[in-house]
């Protein structure tokens, strides 16, 4: 499958299949969203009761705990590479340039809402850990983020759940090649008060991938993995939910 040319923002259940190498963000924007949302609860498709509250023992950290935290994970896995903030929003022009190139179908599953990235960065902080690329599989990546009003990142968790429900299949048209994607749901443990799981499986011709992400939510702050599923998805959902849980304890020993 020809790699796309594909900036960092991009929705996990996609950006893999477009043979990305850059670390997703973990802000909502890795469902490139506005973050709007009703503030109702919604139907969490793993079967839970979706119900995100901010209740939580993490607050507001700023971004020189995330970009210290985040070295302390990668100094753990040799040969890992941390991108912070300020690294990852120097890509906002060229994500925006790539994401008019891109065709989504249906297009509700791809950006949303009227915002810029620039104006959805504005809510959080953020940095990324890209671990090395395991032979032949494609690189693991743990985001943590770190939102300035709760209230916030549940509306983002929200509207990713509805998505995550309405968008079980969909399409991703770049350079005249396309990608159909499938999105399910995949029960996780977490010691946080809300966290979920999705397999996400990428076709394009006679090549598969599929990728498995992790969530979680504590008070203002996200903490996200997606590993290569290969052909064992109960590997890859223990993996990112070893890193999840590992970069938990780093934050709350520092929050």
């Amino acid at each position: 499958m020809t790699d796309f040319t594909a900036p960092v923002f991009l929705r996990p259940a996609f950006k893999r299949s477009l043979g990305m190498s850059m670390a997703v963000s973990a802000l909502g924007l890795a469902l490139l969203l506005s973050g709007c949302s009703s503030g109702n609860p919604v139907p969490d498709p793993s079967g839970g009761t979706g119900t995100v509250t901010p209740p939580a023992e993490l607050g507001k950290l700023d971004a020189s705990v995330l970009e210290d935290v985040a070295r302390t994970f990668a100094a753990e896995h040799p040969g890992s590479k941390m991108l912070d903030g300020a690294q990852i929003r120097a890509q906002i022009p060229a994500t925006e340039k790539w994401l008019k190139t891109v065709v989504i179908e249906p297009e509700r599953c791809g950006y949303y809402g009227g915002q810029s990235l620039t104006e959805q960065l504005a809510v959080a902080e953020l940095a990324v850990v890209t671990l090395p690329r395991a032979e032949g599989q494609q690189s693991a990546q743990i985001t943590v983020s770190s939102y300035r009003e709760a209230e916030t990142l549940v509306a983002d968790i929200s509207t990713q759940q509805y998505l995550d429900k309405d968008c079980g299949t969909f399409s991703v048209t770049s350079g005249g090649q396309t990608v159909k994607n499938r999105i399910e749901a995949v029960p996780v443990d977490s010691s946080a008060p809300y966290g979920s799981g999705i397999l996400a499986t990428a076709t394009s011709g006679k090549k598969t991938t599929r990728n498995l992400t992790v969530r979680a939510v504590d008070g203002n702050v996200m903490v996200t993995s997606t590993r290569d599923a290969g052909s064992d998805v109960a590997a890859a959902t223990q993996a990112a939910q070893t890193d999840v849980e590992r970069m938990l304890e780093l934050l709350r020993a520092r929050g």
